[in-house]
């Protein structure tokens, strides 16, 4: 019987890698970075960051937007955190891809030369557009 291949800590190399981020790239959103961290590692990279590390829970709760069982999600932050009053953004399949499809559409053409707090309350319409046309879409406004 062939064993699935484990992938181990980006730091350490010797344990499973149980934490992954990804994060876009700073003024090129349609860029991103990928880490995968042992959960020992990560929390030894936010305290020497001088961040408490978060990890998620192991249950996904119901998509934000439907109401359906969640298939992926993530904690919100920053503008996110303070639109959507919760701590963590959980999406279904179909939601997911309606949310990256109108995302994108939004990201089409946009400046990337704005400075930190013009960008953060671009960001912070820009997710509450989205996520309201997701709602629309789906019929949950």
């Amino acid at each position: 019987m062939v064993q699935p291949e484990v992938e181990l800590c980006e730091v350490c190399q010797k344990a499973q890698a149980t934490v992954h981020l990804c994060q876009a790239v700073a003024n090129h959103p349609q860029k991103m970075t990928s880490q995968d961290y042992c959960e020992e590692c990560y929390r030894q990279r936010e305290a020497a960051a001088g961040r408490e590390a978060e990890i998620l829970p192991t249950e996904i709760g119901a998509c934000y937007y439907c109401g359906n069982p969640a298939k992926i999600g993530g904690p919100n932050t920053g503008p996110a955190l303070k639109i959507r009053k919760q701590k963590y953004h959980w999406k279904c399949g179909p939601c997911l891809q309606l949310y990256g499809t109108l995302l994108k559409m939004e990201l089409t053409g946009k400046a990337a030369d704005l400075s930190e707090a013009e960008a953060e309350n671009r960001l912070a319409a820009l997710i509450s557009r989205v996520d309201d046309q997701v709602r629309q879409m789906v019929g949950k406004t």
